[in-house]
């Protein structure tokens, strides 16, 4: 043992007096008991103590240590020094032991001082008879200085005869329990049992019985009293004996009560926390250990032997050894730690890695901290192990969960964006290229729905193999989602190697799927996009995502590479979006309306209502130059609810003007309204805010939608129906629809599609198909009507055909709602007379 190193049973002895110091009886011998114990120290002469306001005598060389509480200073304990360096491990022991004495000196004052007044206040009591008019003059003043000096420490005051049970408690006492005076009068011994919690009236009883044994210089415990409200308040209730009966019993004991509840429950959490500490360390393997430089001793505790898988019976390995613990790279880490450590005091804080005996590999969290001794240097480092192995594994797996598709295993948008953006950078240093592919399986959605999810997840596996069995291992494979795949491939010399590699993904998945046995097929369209200088993450993203869709829109199949058309159309379009978002909250839309004439009267019998976007330069927008921008953003949503309002509105207020010739108004609603599960709220919301009837509401949908049916769908329409409202199929003739929608759905109108009128008047233009689809609807009892009329000659025809109402042009273009007005009462000319030799 160095001379430095404090002796261990030595200071087992000093633990042992300083636990024992409370119960040495007076001052005079606590001191002399100090003395001896501090006498028996390595390197100590002579110890005296010099009380406050005497000179201490202190010879030089001599050490003193002053004995002092915050609030008094007792005098100085004077300790010759015989070995210095023999004493310095015991220094700090010795220079906390004047405080604790201190501390006991100062809690017997308080308690002699409170046990006089209280021996007083018995006398007074005791010796009422004799001289009983300045006797109790006197003990009334005592008792008030004394309860001034209660209440203002929260104490409530009692007196308890032994001999009757009966007791005299003060208000203090009794607001410590939520009661006042006159409420608890009169008190016995059965109100204190049951306000006392059951679990401590045993020891309340034992406590009392030691007390008037002369075991215990006062009563003192800590019990649990019901308060009014009903909960618990912790007491601790302090009392003595202050009279006795003539044959030698107790007759009056009296004393305080003070409300701890505070203290109880800030020792019982500060129990709760070491406890929750010590198991804490225990199931987290935290170690500790200590490494004494001048004898090279390594110590460690139990944990460390359990992380590094050694029997705990066998000796610790010193540091040299313990190379063979570690790998490489952490034996480096952890030796550049230690010698930072041992030269110059600088604490460490680091993760190794480990090799157990049995070849498997660990992890363990390291801190390590030098203690220096009284010249300063370093003697000892010591510190603590946590063995982190599960939580790295648990980290490691979440880490993958959080970056990795869970289906394929590859990576997956988070991933994805943090690949390009570091490839990106790479590039910029380099000059090389970074190209990025985006892959979409060609209908795949039918796939899925006819076969199920789970052959639709054995088709996604397979083609997440194909992917990563064509590209470099260097490249990065994500899954975006659904049936979209993304490929990084970086440092390219050459862009053309990625247009290489585009065209092997769409070879290889012109071979059949598998599935479950099955035999498919799932083509692939490659959008491929080759990053420029300026690009983000995020734009060369877009950039694969639009020629992947261009790919799609020539015929699928194929790759498409990303150009300078593309990118002007990207930019064009993000500014169309970017505007639009906008364009509701500064009240730039607008409904305007084209008029639907009776082709036999001339006289207008309904309107379409028709969005229109009102630029900041004054230029007017037809929908068809925004409304895919709107539907691809989910921002049609809030714009179509904006446009069935508007034609709520403006229905009712034609409808109050001319009560006698009502007009229809058409609202066109998109594919992802008609799916929205709230889109009936949104329409009970405009008929109640607009009182419009129903029955001047036709809401249209194009033939397209029909063919996209989802359950809410089909809810909607019925829900429409339900409340008085027409439905209208528009456009109809260009969704390649089934017919049996028309029979499956309460469908009101068709609108023939302007495609279909263009060429009526041509001799050599075959009218079955207009002629068709009329006899069609008036057998279904299905009204119909043409968009797209723009000369005399085409509504004649379509009069002769059948068709009773068109639209067009030739009546009117889309107006705003003032200048339509106008022309509600118009009646335009009737057409058909013009046409004398119809075919």
């Amino acid at each position: 043992m160095s001379a430095a190193e404090p002796s261990v049973a030595m200071l087992g002895r000093l633990l042992a007096a300083l636990q024992v110091m409370d119960s040495v009886p007076g001052a005079a011998d606590l001191f002399a008991f100090l003395v001896r114990t501090l006498n028996d120290l390595p390197g100590v002469g002579v110890v005296r103590f010099a009380p406050r306001g005497e000179a201490a005598g202190a010879r030089p060389g001599s050490n003193t240590f002053t004995v002092r509480t915050s609030e008094r200073d007792f005098g100085t304990l004077i300790v010759d020094i015989q070995d210095e360096e023999s004493f310095a491990p015991y220094r700090p022991f010795v220079g906390n032991v004047g405080h604790v004495v201190a501390r006991i000196l100062e809690n017997r004052e308080v308690a002699k001082d409170l046990a006089e007044a209280n021996t007083r206040l018995g006398t007074y009591i005791g010796s009422l008879e004799a001289d009983a008019v300045q006797r109790r003059i006197d003990a009334e003043e005592h008792g008030q200085r004394l309860r001034l000096v209660l209440e203002s420490a929260g104490l409530g005051m009692w007196d308890w005869n032994m001999q009757t049970g009966a007791a005299v408690v003060d208000e203090r006492w009794a607001a410590i329990v939520g009661y006042s005076l006159a409420e608890l009068e009169p008190v016995t011994e059965d109100t204190w049992l049951q306000m006392t919690h059951p679990d401590d009236i045993e020891s309340d009883r034992k406590a009392g019985e030691e007390h008037a044994a002369g075991r215990t210089p006062i009563f003192d415990v800590e019990i649990r009293l019901r308060h009014r409200s009903g909960h618990w308040v912790w007491c601790r209730d302090r009392g003595r004996i202050v009279q006795w009966t003539d044959d030698g019993r107790p007759f009056r004991m009296t004393g305080t009560l003070e409300d701890v509840t505070a203290h109880v429950e800030a020792r019982q959490r500060l129990e709760r926390s070491e406890m929750l500490l010590s198991e804490a360390q225990r199931i987290a393997h935290v170690g500790a250990w200590r490494f004494d430089l001048a004898t090279g001793a390594v110590t460690w505790s139990q944990e460390l032997f359990d992380a590094f898988g050694l029997d705990p019976l066998g000796a610790v390995p010193g540091f040299p050894e313990q190379e063979a613990l570690f790998t490489p790279e952490s034996w480096l880490a952890l030796s550049s730690a230690v010698l930072a450590a041992r030269t110059d005091g600088v604490p460490y804080d680091v993760e190794l890695q480990t090799v157990r005996t049995d070849g498997t590999h660990g992890w363990i969290h390291a801190r390590g901290q030098a203690r220096r001794d009284a010249l300063g240097s370093v003697v000892e480092l010591h510190g603590m192990t946590l063995d982190i192995t599960e939580l790295k594994a648990s980290t490691d797996v979440l880490r993958e969960m959080a970056t990795h598709d869970s289906l394929t295993g590859l990576a997956n948008r988070a991933a994805l964006m943090d690949e390009i953006s570091r490839s990106l950078s790479a590039g910029r240093r380099s000059g090389r290229s970074t190209a990025v592919l985006m892959i979409d399986l060609d209908r795949f959605k039918g796939l899925n729905d006819a076969l199920g999810h789970a052959v639709g997840d054995d088709v996604l596996v397979a083609a997440a193999a194909r992917i990563l069995r064509v590209v470099r291992t260097s490249d990065l494979v994500a899954r975006l989602g659904g049936d979209e795949f993304v490929i990084v491939m970086r440092d390219l010399q050459d862009p053309e190697e990625a247009v290489g590699a585009a065209t092997r993904i769409v070879q290889a998945f012109r071979e059949q799927f598998n599935p479950g046995g099955a035999e498919m097929y799932a083509t692939a369209s490659v959008g491929l996009a080759i990053a420029t200088d300026d690009d983000s993450a995020g734009d060369v993203l877009r950039a694969a995502d639009t020629a992947m869709y261009a790919a799609k829109e020539q015929g699928r199949d194929r790759v498409s590479i990303f150009n300078e058309d593309m990118r002007e159309k990207v930019a064009t379009r993000l500014a169309v979006e970017t505007d639009l978002r906008h364009a509701l909250a500064r009240d730039q839309l607008a409904v305007w309306y084209q008029p639907e004439v009776d082709l036999k009267t001339g006289s207008v019998v309904a309107v379409e209502a028709l969005l229109r976007w009102i630029r900041p330069d004054g230029t007017v927008w037809c929908a068809d130059r925004f409304i895919k921008v709107a539907e691809d953003t989910g921002m049609i949503l809030d714009i179509g609810d904006w446009v069935l309002r508007q034609a709520c509105a403006q229905a009712a207020a034609w409808g109050a003007d001319r009560p006698g010739r009502p007009i229809t108004v058409r609202v066109n609603l998109s594919t992802l309204q008609l799916a929205e599960s709230g889109l009936l709220d949104a329409v009970d919301d405009a008929l109640a805010a607009s009182g419009v009837d129903p029955a001047l509401l036709c809401i249209e949908i194009t033939e397209t939608s029909m063919l996209q049916e989802t359950a809410n769908a089909r809810e909607n329409l019925a829900g429409l129906h339900s409340r008085g409202i027409s439905l209208a199929i528009d456009d109809f003739g260009t969704g390649y629809g089934s017919l049996t929608y028309l029979n499956r759905y309460p469908i009101d109108v068709i609108k023939i599609d302007r495609s279909f009128i263009t060429d009526t008047t041509d001799p050599d233009h075959d009218h079955r198909l207009v002629a068709g689809i009329v006899a069609l609807a008036t057998a279904l009892g299905i009204t119909v009507t043409a968009e797209g009329v723009e000369h005399t000659d085409q509504a004649a025809h379509l009069l002769h055909m059948g068709c009773p109402t068109a639209q067009g042009w030739l009546y009117s273009e889309a107006l705003p709602a003032d200048q339509i007005t106008l022309l509600l009462d118009h009646i335009y000319p009737a057409r058909a007379a013009i046409v004398t030799d119809y075919p």
